[in-house]
């Protein structure tokens, strides 16, 4: 089994300041924390072994937001997952990049589970 996996939370939400906490809780996961893009940014050079990228789309303008999605695709496979209100909007941020949109906590908890299954 791999090391644990590591996650980058990325926003300044409420709830994705309850999904950092939660993920730190779990035995499993690495959860690093970013409350800004250039903090990301800075976080993800820092830090090779990042699995998987959580965002909040709405915790800054959401066209940078998509610019990092389409910045950090260009040098990494990372996943990449936006955490949204709408479907319309995680479709613009899957054509930017991102593996997935999710739409509620159950989604983005069963997604990190999937993808901790696929390590084993």
């Amino acid at each position: 089994m791999k090391d644990a996996m590591t996650v980058l939370c990325v926003g300044n939400s409420r709830f994705c300041n309850s999904l950092c906490a939660m993920l730190t809780d779990d035995e499993g996961l690495r959860a690093l924390r970013a409350i800004t893009l250039i903090e990301a940014i800075r976080i993800f050079g820092e830090n090779p072994d990042i699995d998987v990228i959580v965002l909040d789309e709405g915790f800054e303008r959401r066209m940078d937001t998509m610019e990092f999605v389409v910045e950090i695709r260009r040098v990494s496979p990372v996943l990449m997952y936006v955490c949204c209100s709408d479907k319309n909007i995680g479709d613009q941020f899957m054509r930017a990049g991102c593996h997935n949109y999710l739409l509620n906590r159950k989604q983005i908890v069963e997604a990190l589970d999937d993808f901790a299954s696929s390590r084993l």
